[in-house]
């Protein structure tokens, strides 16, 4: 548990000096050394129990109850960089991580929480994983990093043993980059066969688990196995629905239309409109211009 000393010393020394009293009056009154005193308020040492149910009775105030507001609460502003990073990942506004990275360095070095830190650092090689292979190009880089992020928590992870391992939700969203990076060093069996490893490792209820539906459905669609496709792609949209987690409905409600089109079912425009229509209300109004775009350039809708 951290907190936040520095603060809490200079609000110590704050209600010392409403009470007009000097350090030195403070130790005649309770007993608490001078230097003591200097280290709290200069937020130095965490303090004793002891000592804050001391000083409260001097200062009036429950200097216990105080002290914990000053608790720093990281897995809050962990969860904070976790979905800006989230959402620059599914826009692809990859050229602005170095902020987050950044954030999540500072945090790193604030806490004394050894699993929580392994937490942060795994999120640190995911984000600069991304901006190696999706910015800079350089996937083997990335490959990397990812690996090296794993094996943070799986020691023994390596890609050719990937299947031997039970993986968390994060480690998943790791995993499943791994394959988009062996997808750009034309590992495509690798590729396809870790896609589907993710989704039958995943729980439906996972918030990653639509992700891996909308990815592998994809990968279904340009192989031209559209029923496949379109059985993946339902579960996604049903894992969004039940969990009212609707980042990335939009995605899948436009595979779902093309999947439909290629199916000649007349309904796939009612699917392409509500991707078109999510995307707007998103916030991702060049995302809809796009897809519309594909819809008629790559897949000759007549939209």
């Amino acid at each position: 548990m951290d907190f936040n000393l520095a603060n809490f010393g200079v609000k110590l020394k704050d209600i010392r000096v409403k009470f007009n009293l000097s350090q030195n009056e403070v130790y005649e009154q309770t007993g608490i050394n001078p230097s003591t005193l200097r280290r709290l308020e200069g937020g130095k040492v965490i303090p004793k129990f002891e000592t804050l149910e001391i000083l409260s009775s001097l200062y009036k105030e429950d200097l216990l109850l105080l002290f914990s507001q000053y608790r720093i609460d990281h897995s809050l502003l962990f969860n904070e960089v976790y979905n800006r990073l989230e959402l620059k990942f599914d826009k692809d506004e990859i050229d602005s991580l170095a902020k987050e990275i950044l954030e999540l360095e500072t945090l790193l070095e604030n806490s004394s929480q050894s699993y929580f830190k392994v937490q942060i650092h795994q999120l640190i090689h995911l984000s600069k994983a991304v901006l190696l292979y999706k910015k800079e190009g350089d996937s083997l880089k990335a490959l990397d990093e990812l690996v090296h992020g794993l094996q943070r928590t799986i020691p023994a992870f390596s890609v050719s043993t990937y299947s031997d391992f039970v993986y968390s939700t994060f480690e998943v969203r790791i995993l499943m980059n791994i394959a988009f990076v062996l997808n750009k060093l034309h590992r495509d069996e690798v590729y396809v066969e870790i896609l589907e490893f993710c989704h039958i490792s995943s729980d439906k209820n996972d918030g990653i688990f639509p992700k891996i539906c909308h990815n592998l459905s994809t990968v279904y669609i340009r192989a031209a196995k559209y029923e496949k496709a379109l059985t993946i792609v339902n579960e996604g949209i049903t894992s969004c629905q039940n969990n009212r987690n609707y980042n990335g409905l939009n995605l899948l409600y436009y595979n779902q239309g093309i999947i439909k089109f290629r199916l000649d079912q007349e309904d796939y425009s009612d699917s392409i409109g509500l991707a078109l229509t999510l995307s707007t209300a998103y916030g991702h109004p060049k995302l809809s211009a796009k897809l519309l775009d594909n819809c008629r350039e790559i897949f000759n809708m007549p939209i």
